[in-house]
C-alpha cells in the first residue's frame, strides 16, 4: 500500500499541495455553510489523520462533489460525539482537488475508495487523512452537475438508467399515467411532425380558456420552457418551432393553475405555486423525506428556483389534507419510476425531487420527476436555518440494505490496480476559484490555463473575465495575451481581439509600475 501512496504523492508533485487543497476546500465549505444559515457548524482549521481501522467495521456512505445540497446532506447526517464511537454509518464528503475528483477506483475490481474526506462529527466538518484507502460502500453522485466523472459511471449504472428515463418527460408521463397518476393533458411533437402547426391548433381548439405551456422533452432549471396564454397561438407556435429548430423534441401541455392563497408572500394579488416531494429510491415503498413550495407572481416564467422563486414549506398553507395527498402521490410517482428502472427486490440509495401541481380544484398533477441535481434540501436548510433532522431520520436509514450489501462485498485493495478519478471540467474549477479565494495566484493562473488549451477555449467570456482577474492579481498579463494569440490564430473574432488589446494594455501598465518601484 505505501507504493501507492508514493506514486500518487510523486503524481502530485508538481500539482496543487494538499496543504493548498485541504485550505480551499475548508473555505468553500465554510462559505457554503454560511450561505445556508449553519454557520453554527464548525470547518475545524486542522488535517486529521485516523488509522484506516476505524471505518473497518462501519458502513461508509461517500457523497461526492462541492455543491450546497451534498454539503446539506452530510451537516444533517453527522452524529453526536457521545455515540460516534458506535455509530454503524461514516457519512463522508469528498471534494475534489485540482488533478482528480478525490475518488480511488481499483481497475482490477471497479471498487472505490478514498483516503482523504470531510467527516462530520459532533457538529463539525473535520478533514480526515486515513492511513490507507478505505472503501466506499455506497457512492452518491446525486447532486454533481450533468455527472461530469465518467469514471464513477460504472458504479452507478442505475443512477444513469434511472437519469435516462427521467430526463425524458414523454416516457416519464407514460409511466405515471399507467400507474393511474395524473399528468397534465398534451401532445408531442418532433422535428420530424410537418404537421405541427395544425396538432398545435388542433389542441388549442380541445382546449380553449386554458394556459399553454410549450417545453423540450429534456430539459433541467425550467430551461426552454415557456407559457403562454392560449389565445396567443403564433407566439406558442414560434416558440415550438425554435425548440424543434435546435433539435428538442417538444410538449405542447395545459398550464396547471393553482387555487388563489394569500398565505405565499409576494407582491401580485395572484401566484403561481408548485411542489418539490423530496422521496427516497425504492421500487416497494419509497418515502417522503421533506417537501417544499416553490412560488411566484403570476406570469410568463416557469416557477423555478434556479430563475428566483421563493420558498416555503408545505405547511405555510395550512391544509394538512393537501400534504397528505402530495406525500401518497409523491411515492406512487417515485415507486413507477423505480419498477421501470430496478429489478424484484434489486436495492438502490439516492432519491428523486418528484415535481407536482394542484390545480383549482385540488387535484394533483406530476409534471417531473428530477434524478440529477436533485434540488432541495439546501432551500429546506436555509428556511430552516439548521440540518435536516429527516436526513438522519429517513434518507441515511433507507441505505441500510444497500450499505449492508456493499459492506458484505469488500475486497482487499489491490495496490497494483489503485488509481485517481480524473479532474473534470466542475473540478479544475472549483481549485481555480478555491487557488484565487486562499491568494495561491500562479496556482490558480495555471489551473486556468490547462482549462483553456482542454477546453480550446470553451467559454470565452467566462475564460476572459478570468483571466484579466488572475492577471490583475499576478501584476502580469502574458498568460491572457498567450490565450488571446492562441484564440486568434484558431478562430479570429472580434472578443479575442479585444481580449489581446486589453492583456497588452495590462501588460503595459504592470511593467510601468514595475519600472517606478
Amino acid at each position: 500500500m505505501e507504493n501507492v501512496r508514493r506514486r500518487r504523492r510523486e503524481d502530485r508533485k508538481d500539482n496543487l499541495s494538499e496543504d493548498s487543497a485541504f485550505r480551499w476546500q475548508a473555505h468553500g465549505l465554510q462559505k457554503s455553510l454560511e450561505e445556508l444559515g449553519m454557520a453554527d457548524v464548525v470547518v475545524n482549521p486542522q488535517l486529521e489523520v485516523r488509522d484506516a481501522a476505524f471505518f473497518a467495521n462501519r458502513r461508509t456512505l461517500a457523497f461526492s462533489g462541492f455543491n450546497a445540497e451534498a454539503i446539506t446532506i452530510v451537516a444533517s447526517s453527522g452524529s453526536k460525539k457521545d455515540d460516534s464511537s458506535d455509530r454503524p454509518i461514516s457519512t463522508l464528503l469528498i471534494l475534489p482537488t485540482e488533478n482528480g475528483a478525490g475518488i480511488l477506483k481499483d481497475k482490477r475490481t471497479g471498487n472505490f475508495y478514498a483516503d482523504s474526506f470531510w467527516l462530520c462529527e459532533d457538529g463539525a466538518f473535520t478533514y480526515v487523512k486515513t492511513t490507507e484507502p478505505i472503501p466506499l460502500d455506497v457512492l452518491d453522485v446525486t447532486y454533481n452537475e450533468k455527472l461530469g466523472n465518467s469514471g464513477m459511471w460504472s458504479y452507478t449504472a442505475r443512477h444513469r438508467e434511472l437519469a435516462r428515463v427521467a430526463d425524458d418527460k414523454r416516457l416519464t408521463k407514460e409511466l405515471l399515467k399507467k400507474a393511474g397518476l395524473r399528468v397534465p393533458e398534451g401532445i408531442y411533437l418532433t422535428r420530424g411532425d410537418r404537421d405541427y402547426t395544425e396538432q398545435i391548433d388542433d389542441f388549442l381548439i380541445a382546449n380553449p380558456g386554458k394556459g399553454i405551456v410549450v417545453k423540450p422533452n429534456s430539459a433541467m432549471g425550467g430551461n426552454g420552457v415557456g407559457l403562454f396564454d392560449g389565445e396567443d397561438t403564433q407566439a406558442i407556435k414560434d416558440h415550438a418551432r425554435n425548440l424543434l429548430e435546435k433539435g428538442h423534441p417538444v410538449h405542447v401541455e395545459e398550464r396547471i393553475v393553482p387555487p388563489r392563497t394569500d398565505r405565499l408572500g409576494t407582491d401580485s394579488d395572484e401566484v403561481d405555486y408548485n411542489f418539490r416531494m423530496l422521496t427516497t429510491l425504492d421500487s416497494d415503498s419509497p418515502h417522503v423525506i421533506d417537501g417544499e413550495i416553490r412560488y411566484a407572481a403570476m406570469s410568463s416564467d416557469p416557477v423555478n428556483v434556479s430563475q428566483g422563486a421563493g420558498v416555503a414549506r408545505i405547511d405555510t398553507l395550512e391544509d394538512p389534507e393537501l400534504a397528505a395527498r402530495l406525500n401518497r402521490v409523491a411515492e406512487s410517482a417515485t415507486r413507477a419510476l423505480c419498477r421501470q428502472v430496478l429489478r424484484e427486490d434489486e436495492q438502490m440509495f439516492g432519491l428523486i425531487g418528484v415535481d407536482l401541481a394542484v390545480d383549482s380544484e385540488k387535484n394533483i398533477y406530476v409534471f417531473e420527476e428530477n434524478t440529477i441535481s436533485v434540488g432541495g434540501f439546501s432551500t429546506l436548510v436555509t428556511l430552516d436555518k439548521k440540518p435536516l433532522e429527516a436526513v438522519r431520520d429517513v434518507l441515511i436509514p433507507s441505505a441500510t440494505s444497500t450499505l449492508e450489501e456493499g459492506f458484505q462485498g469488500r475486497v482487499p485493495v489491490s495496490s497494483d490496480g489503485l488509481s485517481e478519478i480524473p479532474a473534470g471540467f466542475k473540478d479544475k474549477e472549483h481549485a481555480y476559484e478555491g487557488n484565487m479565494a486562499i491568494g495561491e495566484y500562479e496556482s490558480a493562473q495555471r489551473i486556468l490555463i490547462e482549462l483553456a488549451g482542454s477546453l480550446g477555449g470553451g467559454n470565452n467570456k467566462w475564460f476572459f473575465k478570468q483571466f484579466i482577474l488572475v492577471s490583475n492579481k499576478l501584476g502580469t498579463a502574458e498568460a491572457g495575451i498567450a490565450y488571446a494569440n492562441r484564440l486568434l490564430r484558431e478562430d479570429p473574432h472580434e472578443d479575442a481581439r479585444k481580449l489581446k488589446a486589453y492583456m497588452v494594455e495590462m501588460q503595459r501598465r504592470c511593467d510601468a509600475r514595475q519600472g517606478s518601484q
